[in-house]
């Protein structure tokens, strides 16, 4: 895939779907006053759309930046968007902020679960994004957690890892989830609430 460097008015730039990060207020004051003091020093990335407008594939935080200070332009690297679908679209997105450190645990979920229902392979989604295939093999698992273990993820209360470890201790032999009896390791019993009383404390 083909790219090229130039200097786009921000006016021309959308945030599309494919973003990656859903948190985008957090920083920006600070992001703002490192580009003013330093420029700006990794371009950002977009495609360009049929309509002569571009999609912000990485980079979006770097350009509400540039917005703030009032700058009309910012460096892109700038992709065909006819040659870039939407899956390929996300992968970008993680890839680039997975460098950056920027996802939150959630971000990772919701971007490995779309890439694993498009290629069905943990080792393509890992290959793709350069995540760890232990890492992406929990993520995906995501859908198959209770509501309750959902909302601790959700709320960054407890990792992936602890929350299956939470929902097998709670699971019986038919394969249902109890939510209010079973007998942990420790010997404390309870559902899940229980283990995550425990989790969360650790």
């Amino acid at each position: 895939m083909s790219t090229t460097v130039e200097e786009i008015s921000v006016e021309k730039i959308e945030i599309g779907t494919a973003q990656v990060r859903t948190d985008l207020s957090s920083g920006i004051e600070d992001l703002a006053s490192s580009i003013k003091r330093q420029g700006l020093l990794q371009p950002i990335y977009v495609a360009k759309q049929s309509n002569g407008r571009f999609e912000v594939l990485a980079g979006q935080r770097r350009l509400l930046a540039v917005k703030k200070l009032g700058q009309k332009t910012i460096r892109a690297i700038v992709a065909d968007g006819n040659a870039i679908d939407e899956l390929s679209k996300v992968a970008i997105s993680l890839s680039e902020n997975l460098i950056r450190k920027d996802n939150s645990q959630k971000e990772l979920i919701d971007a490995c679960t779309k890439l694993y229902k498009r290629y069905g392979s943990l080792k393509m989604v890992a290959d793709e994004t350069g995540l760890a295939a232990g890492l992406v093999s929990q993520y995906v698992k995501y859908d198959q957690l209770t509501q309750k273990l959902k909302e601790k993820v959700d709320q960054a209360q407890i990792d992936m890892k602890v929350a299956l470890q939470a929902q097998k201790a709670a699971t019986n032999p038919d394969g249902t989830v109890s939510v209010t009896t079973y007998k942990y390791d420790s010997g404390v019993e309870g559902g899940v609430e229980a283990l995550l009383a425990q989790a969360v404390q650790i």
